[in-house]
């Protein structure tokens, strides 16, 4: 998993190096889809040495570039700024990425961020200037305005406006501290660069369950149509214009429950990308909306009875076409 991880950001570091007309070693071996963690340290250690680390920045500016990329749809409901840093932390946490990045303050239109290695090692300046890029052009990408990206310094204060407002600052990064950054921003609009898969008005779940009731088919419909984030009950039911008991109540009476429609569009989401597209089943549980890929193989055989891959193999024929219900 942290390999598929490292892979598809080495792939977005090679594309932002080709558009900046830099060409790298091309030793670096990839297979099945992966890249070993520690050839990834060393490529960022090479392209910081000899281009300096505005190079590795831009990565920034080659998200757009992967607009197609499955893990793209993780970030096509974001609502605002804070939303893009959420479903980022999510994404580290479902992948139990080694190096991840802590929120250590968030205010009107900012956070700051902190880059560490859970093992109790230290992430690479190349890390952790790619890892800043990458928060930065999503939030770019997703719609946010007048964006800055600021790195700390050892005492807390600003040291390196590193990106302001379209520009890139350069300087020479010697023992500069890349470790903890902050974003700022102006306005968020939502572009909706992408967006998940369609469901095409499902009336019954994968277990025979009919979604007969407007208020849980809404409920499964909105679910699904964004499995990325989770609200808590309480905002499930604000936008529904009751109260969390209100919500709990009507659910109980029509012989659901939050956790249970959640359960289902989550099951059906994943069941679509494993017979309908060729999505990596490491990428399909986390576009589901699981918190990681134990919880994705243990809930879809609670929900189906065949592991996702099995699945997959099952439904091979349906591919491009509906998924067989039971």
């Amino acid at each position: 998993m942290r390999d598929f991880a490292s892979a598809l950001v080495v792939s977005m570091v090679r594309q932002a190096m080709a558009d900046q007309g830099v060409v790298l070693p091309q030793g670096m071996a990839f297979k099945g889809g992966t890249v070993d963690a520690g050839a990834k340290r060393a490529l960022l250690a090479t392209v910081l040495e000899r281009e300096g680390p505005v190079a590795l920045l831009r990565v920034a500016d080659a998200v757009p570039a992967f607009a197609g990329h499955p893990v793209a749809r993780i970030f096509a409901g974001a609502a605002s700024a804070d939303d893009v840093i959420a479903r980022w932390l999510r994404i580290e946490r479902y992948f139990h990425s080694r190096h991840r990045s802590r929120l250590l303050d968030a205010g009107r239109g900012r956070v700051v961020m902190e880059h560490f290695d859970s093992r109790s090692g230290t992430p690479t300046k190349g890390e952790d200037l790619v890892v800043s890029g990458l928060q930065l052009g999503l939030l770019r990408w997703c719609g946010t305005d007048a964006v800055q990206l600021i790195f700390m310094g050892a005492n807390g204060e600003p040291d390196w406006l590193a990106f302001d407002r379209g520009n890139y600052r350069d300087r020479k990064i010697g023992g500069a501290a890349t470790r903890t950054w902050q974003l700022r921003w102006g306005a968020f609009r939502p572009a909706r660069p992408t967006s998940a898969p369609a469901l095409d008005g499902a009336t019954r779940t994968l277990d025979g369950r009919a979604l007969d009731h407007p208020l849980a088919a809404k409920l499964f419909a909105d679910i699904a149509a964004d499995p990325a984030v989770t609200p808590p009950l309480a905002q499930r039911a604000s936008e529904l214009g009751m109260s969390p008991r209100t919500l709990q109540r009507r659910l109980g009476e029509i012989g659901w429950s939050l956790r249970r429609i959640t359960a289902a569009a989550r099951a059906e989401v994943a069941a679509r990308l494993l017979s309908e597209t060729e999505t990596p089943i490491a990428l399909v549980g986390l576009l589901a909306g699981y918190s990681d890929q134990p919880h994705f193989q243990r809930e879809f055989v609670k929900a189906l009875g065949p592991t996702p891959a099995v699945y997959r193999k099952l439904t091979a024929t349906a591919r491009h076409g509906s998924v067989s219900r039971p």
